[in-house]
């Protein structure tokens, strides 16, 4: 099972955004990026007031950001680009999504990649074909992968987190 939802930016960027614990579980990974699980990303500040018709409409299909979370990304993204990142697989088939914020608004998506299993065919089919979702927006955010690696996904390191719960014991170490 493969269950994320994550923020993606700078480090400085992800050590300013408000947390839930005086212990944040950042991990900084590679290209200058850290990530943080979103469920440590503290919505009480007095500078969320979230339109909640408007950012249901802009989190339609996705699973793991509330609109409060969505507003504070959108504040704390006039200082640089913030990602938001979810999968949700388990052997091999589901989906993942993922925006990109900057400016104070979305810049791109969300973008959605589904990956189901044909019994007849005995293969995975990706839907739409092409780019995926969470690779289209770190190549956004300027991860290239290399010839060893499949994707951009993998090149960030992000293979490795099985769930928010592995990142936060990483922190721990």
């Amino acid at each position: 099972m493969h269950y994320i939802q994550i923020v993606v930016a700078g480090k400085s960027l992800v050590s300013a955004l408000p947390s839930m614990s005086d212990k944040k579980s950042i991990l900084d990974l590679g290209f200058g990026l850290s990530i943080l699980p979103i469920e440590e990303l503290d919505v009480s500040a007095s500078f969320v007031d979230a339109d909640d018709l408007l950012m249901n409409t802009e989190l339609k299909g996705l699973s793991g950001i509330t609109s409060k979370q969505l507003s504070v990304l959108k504040s704390f993204s006039n200082k640089g680009l913030i990602a938001y990142l979810e999968t949700e697989y388990f052997g091999g088939t589901g989906c993942q999504a993922s925006l990109l914020l900057g400016q104070g608004d979305i810049l791109e998506g969300p973008y959605f990649t589904e990956t189901i299993w044909d019994e007849e065919l005995g293969l995975f089919h990706i839907r739409p074909p092409g780019e995926k979702a969470i690779n289209r927006v770190l190549k956004s955010m300027g991860v290239v992968k290399n010839v060893d690696m499949d994707d951009e996904f993998e090149a960030l390191g992000l293979i490795r987190f099985r769930s928010n719960r592995a990142i936060s014991n990483e922190c721990k170490g």
